[in-house]
């Protein structure tokens, strides 16, 4: 009897480890749907969103929470999965005023990343919101293997020129540009061709000189 109640507690155990798994993996599969939708990651493999899934982390916080603050050193990217939250910035004019209004499937928090400076604007809840929070570097890391979609790039430099219209957003050009070039191998490298001797003037042979009485040849 107590071996049959021991059994039956192991397999307890066991159907709620996989009902966890499983929940786990649903949760997963949300987020790497929510993140493939988005156009910033438009060139991630499925392999770098899995990771992006991994590591983000899920937050809930209430209306007029203020998410990012303008001048505040950039950290974490965010992904808006639910709620309304507003962009206010005061930018390089120094008159704070309202720049938009986000809803999800959206991001933000990306312009501070990939200029390598501090937040260009106020992110501030509007509704309770709820955040997929993504750490700087692994952002960072997933765009440099990727590349970032010409769309977002496009995107992210327009509104950084409403904040900050002196600054560029030059993300991905500065690393092409100071990789090195690629060594040709022995193999690869073109020899250098072999000088030809010249050849001896030519001679007119003997009886070969012109007859001035001959008609010229016609031109062709």
């Amino acid at each position: 009897m107590r071996l049959l109640r021991v059994r039956q507690s192991r397999r307890t155990a066991v159907r709620q480890i996989d009902r966890q798994a499983v929940g786990q993996i649903a949760r997963i599969e949300l987020r790497i749907d929510i993140l493939k939708g988005l156009d910033i990651f438009a060139g991630t493999t499925r392999a770098t969103l899995e990771r992006l899934a991994l590591s983000g982390v899920e937050e809930t916080v209430p209306a007029r929470s203020v998410v990012i603050q303008e001048g505040d050193e950039a950290d974490d990217f965010f992904v808006l999965v639910d709620g309304e939250a507003e962009v206010i910035a005061a930018g390089e004019a120094g008159v704070a005023r309202m720049l938009g209004s986000l809803s999800p499937p959206n991001y933000f928090g990306e312009i501070g990343l990939l200029a390598r400076r501090p937040r260009t604007a106020t992110v501030r809840a509007v509704t309770g919101c709820t955040l997929y929070r993504i750490k700087g570097d692994d952002f960072v890391d997933a765009l440099t293997v990727a590349s970032l979609s010409p769309a977002a790039l496009g995107g992210a430099r327009m509104r950084l020129a409403r904040t900050h219209p002196s600054l560029s957003l030059t993300f991905g050009q500065e690393a092409a540009a100071a990789a090195p070039r690629p060594q040709l191998s022995a193999q690869e490298t073109p020899a250098e061709p072999t000088p030809r001797p010249l050849a001896p003037p030519a001679t007119d042979a003997p009886g070969d000189e012109p007859d001035g009485n001959q008609p010229p040849s016609p031109q062709t």
